[in-house]
């Protein structure tokens, strides 16, 4: 997989423009790699590729290093936990959401 050129770099030159920056990505195609303060990573473009990831196979993907500097900071919560526990966690937030 080929990585380009857009960073986290790019996105600090646009100063404060992270929408600007994910707009730019996604203008690019459905699938797109990049780099992100020199970690690879990929932007979804796409509701049934992100549905495949988020859901489908969801056990075959990790949140990456960012979730685990996130986990420092707040903690093993929703948002930060992973596999069975996420779940869990899940279905007991879900009825708020119904």
């Amino acid at each position: 997989m080929q990585y380009s050129e857009p960073t986290l770099w790019s996105l600090r030159r646009g100063r404060g423009d992270p929408l600007g920056f994910l707009t730019s990505l996604a203008g690019r195609g459905d699938f797109v790699p990049f780099t992100i303060a020199g970690h690879h990573a990929v932007l979804l473009n796409r509701p049934d590729y992100i549905e495949e990831v988020l859901v489908s196979h969801a056990a075959k993907f990790s949140k990456g290093f960012a979730n685990q500097r996130a986990k420092q900071l707040l903690g093993t919560g929703l948002l930060t936990a992973d596999g069975p526990l996420h779940a869990g966690r899940r279905r007991v937030i879900q009825p708020a959401f119904g």
